[in-house]
């Protein structure tokens, strides 16, 4: 068998050696190609179809690189589309109207800081009271009146936290407050505040997030600890990307074991505001706050020593829709929002109380020359609840806002 195969291969082999040597006939023998001396002169066969054209490459590899690095740098312009500045009438009325010196952010950081309350012990227009030394409750009333009568904006949100305690006196327990993102603060006395979205003529605080002109993400956390227990700890983070997206984020907790211990503290925040554009015209913006606190509070501490528990919430969100025209010379912008607040008290005095809203919105914003005017339009139900029963309210109003942005005179 070994000889078969050996003789198989040697046919193999033979066949085409005498195929090669066979001498070809004249008459169908192709005319002779000539030799050429320089072979750079080589003449290419006469019949293409045999052959497969291959086209030689006309771009080095440094000039294939830069081809390739600008074909993925214009997908990422496409990708991330430059936005030009929108209109924001909030913004435009801080830059016109916040002066600097209503700004208390160096006064702060100069002294001892706890809550939002310490924002206004450097106006003598306001009474500010610490109702113990460690964060169990502090009020401001400006002017020394009774009441509810400060506007609170933060992060550019109105909010209206909510508390019910043993002798109820409708101040706001500015412990109640995010402060982990503000930087800008204002303090300002007067109806001037009712131009950023509040409802009293008297007082107003507005605190501002850190405005970074770059896109880098900005963090911070901040701790801080005390007499009796006390420790607070927070920390931010904001970020503006080149395609107009942005977002402020922040969480908090604060405990403390009061004094006496049986005043103890527990505290949660956690705020947000995030924007995210749709195209050059468009965009979400989504914001709120979530607040929880568990604790005691005194009933007439001083002559009887009774404490009664509390636990505490506060929930407040909104989700618009905003569209621009081309010129930034109008906003629209659309939306619901959401509240759910609640105060429980158990011990020798116990009940409870909540709210819960639902609401939507529609605002429009148009600047003729330094004129802006701003018209903002909203419905809410509410629902108010205590041991006597549900109490069902509905409201609506208007408001309408004309500025002049001018420098010609400052506050």
């Amino acid at each position: 068998m070994k000889w078969c195969r050996t003789f198989a291969f040697a046919a193999v082999l033979l066949v085409p050696v005498m195929a090669l040597c066979q001498e070809p006939d004249s008459t169908d023998a192709p005319p002779p190609v000539p030799v050429a001396t320089d072979s750079a002169q080589i003449l290419t066969p006469t019949d293409s179809t045999d052959t497969i054209p291959v086209e030689a490459d006309s771009l080095s590899d440094v000039e294939g690189l830069d081809l390739s690095f600008e074909e993925r740098y214009n997908k990422f312009r496409r990708d991330n589309i430059e936005r030009p500045a929108s209109l924001t009438a909030f913004d435009s009325l801080v830059a016109y109207f916040a002066s600097e010196r209503f700004n208390m952010r160096d006064e702060t950081e100069r002294s001892s800081f706890t809550d939002a309350g310490d924002y206004f012990r450097f106006d003598p227009s306001f009474a500010v009271m610490n109702w113990n030394q460690s964060p169990l409750r502090k009020t401001v009333q400006p002017f020394g009146l009774s009441g509810n009568r400060t506007n609170l904006v933060i992060n550019r949100m109105p909010v209206s936290p909510f508390e019910h305690i043993v002798e109820p006196d409708g101040l706001v327990d500015l412990n109640d407050i995010p402060t982990a993102l503000d930087d800008n603060v204002y303090v300002m006395s007067g109806p001037a505040g009712m131009l950023f979205g509040g409802r009293q003529t008297l007082a107003t605080l507005v605190s501002l997030p850190e405005h970074h002109d770059d896109s880098e993400p900005h963090t911070g956390i901040f701790g801080d600890k005390g007499s009796f227990g006390y420790s607070w700890v927070r920390g931010g983070y904001s970020r503006r990307f080149p395609g107009g997206r942005e977002i402020d984020a922040s969480i908090g907790y604060r405990e403390a074991e009061g004094a006496p211990s049986s005043l103890g503290d527990d505290v949660y925040h956690y705020a947000g505001n995030v924007y995210l554009p749709i195209g050059r015209d468009l965009g979400v913006r989504g914001q709120g706050q979530l607040y929880s606190r568990d604790g005691w509070i005194p009933a007439r501490f001083d002559a009887t020593g009774a404490t009664v528990s509390r636990d505490r919430f506060d929930r407040n969100a909104s989700v618009s829709f905003d569209w621009q025209d081309s010129s930034r010379t109008r906003r629209f912008e659309t939306g619901y929002k959401y509240l759910r607040q609640g105060s429980f008290l158990e011990g020798r005095y116990r009940d409870k109380f909540s709210y819960t809203g639902h609401g939507g919105f529609f605002n429009s914003e148009f600047l003729r020359g330094n004129l802006l005017l701003a018209l903002e339009a909203q419905g809410e139900h509410l629902t108010y609840t205590n041991s006597a029963g549900d109490f069902l309210s509905d409201v609506a109003d208007v408001t309408l806002r004309l500025a002049r942005l001018s420098r010609g005179c400052s506050l």
